[in-house]
């Protein structure tokens, strides 16, 4: 992903972030937020990118920044937890964490990819990856035409945290690149992740929050 992403990025291919709004990304998702420490840690490499971006992206600060285990359908706006498909997504979300312990990954390396630069994450085991697919087949497993479910594309995804979504026409590609690699085999640590949110999403003070809908702690192992 990292090469990849940062030679579409060196070569002009940028996507900014349009509005969140019905039927657009930033749908009701299943996510991982950073701990302790380490969440303010990412925060400052944010706020650092932001800065030599240019203005009018979406930094993210200490409590929106997050790894997405997937996206479940597109935006919705002010959907709450009694909505018959935010339990149905919860229920996927619960049934796939049955029997897994905390998700542990290793935060290491700064890349630009089109939508914005991220920090990679490591997954210690597979933990991580059997919880996406379990999510994907339990949703499968149910019945009925309302039987949404993540892309085959989305699952097959690597781990990592966004730092910075492009949210305006002007990009210093050129700053990015070369904070990238200054930092770009940046470490951060390991993290431990005991627990999955359900979440949609509210565009606020120039960026995205997560809203809590459900949470699932991941306790086996």
């Amino acid at each position: 992903m990292r090469v990849r992403a940062r030679d579409r990025f060196a070569a002009g291919e940028v996507v900014p972030e349009v509005a969140v709004g019905h039927g657009g990304r930033w749908g009701i998702s299943a996510i991982f937020r950073l701990p302790g420490q380490v969440r303010h840690d990412v925060a400052g490499l944010a706020r650092q990118v932001g800065a030599v971006a240019g203005p009018g992206h979406w930094i993210h600060d200490a409590d929106s920044l997050h790894l997405t285990i997937c996206t479940f359908e597109p935006h919705r706006p002010g959907v709450s937890p009694t909505d018959r498909r935010v339990r149905m997504f919860g229920a996927a979300l619960r049934a796939a964490a049955t029997g897994l312990p905390a998700v542990r990954l290793v935060l290491r390396g700064v890349g630009p990819h089109p939508r914005g630069v991220a920090v990679l994450a490591h997954p210690e085991d597979d933990t991580a990856d059997t919880l996406r697919r379990r999510i994907d087949s339990s949703l499968r497993a149910g019945s009925g035409s309302d039987r949404p479910g993540p892309s085959v594309s989305r699952l097959a995804r690597d781990w990592y945290v966004n730092l910075v979504h492009f949210a305006a026409p002007a990009i210093d590609v050129g700053a990015v690149l070369t904070w990238c690699d200054d930092q770009g085999e940046a470490e951060l640590g390991s993290v431990v992740l005991p627990a999955a949110e359900l979440v949609r999403w509210d565009a606020k003070g120039g960026t995205v929050r997560p809203v809590p809908l459900d949470r699932v702690e991941l306790t086996g192992g």
